[in-house]
């Protein structure tokens, strides 16, 4: 992996932990594509003296990367981005569609949106999303 491929930026005075930072920059990354599947990521010692932050907090931003689908770990290679065919990968970006559904469900409801409405409005951003 490229030295300057993984560009994570830590904010101090961020309300989130540092692992929390860590993961959503490199979840980002990946769906970008300036991660490409089967990629190597750094070793967590690697990160960690990178970004100044203790290997536990680079271990943990991992372990959870990899439950979510988004890397796979290979005993004795390392951590490397997930194939984006990969049944658990597609399963953690289904559930980040739900939790954006939810937010935009009750948003619809304060604008007193109908379901018709709504479904419509859902249908025409799915289209115009085909066209980008």
């Amino acid at each position: 992996m490229e030295d300057d491929c993984l560009d994570i930026a830590i904010i101090n005075s961020s309300q989130q932990h540092i692992y929390i930072q860590i993961k959503e920059q490199i979840k980002a990354q990946i769906r970008s594509g300036k991660l490409a599947e089967n990629e190597a990521l750094p070793s967590l010692r690697q990160l960690a003296a990178e970004i100044r932050v203790s290997i536990v907090t680079v271990q943990k931003a991992y372990v959870e990367l990899e439950q979510e689908g988004f890397i796979v770990s290979l005993h004795g290679k390392g951590y490397f981005v997930a194939p984006s065919n990969s049944e658990l990968f597609r399963e953690g970006l289904i559930c980040e569609v739900e939790e954006h559904i939810h937010k935009a469900v009750a948003v619809a409801r304060l604008a007193q949106m109908t379901d018709d409405e709504f479904l419509n409005l859902t249908k025409l951003l799915m289209e115009v999303g085909n066209d980008e």
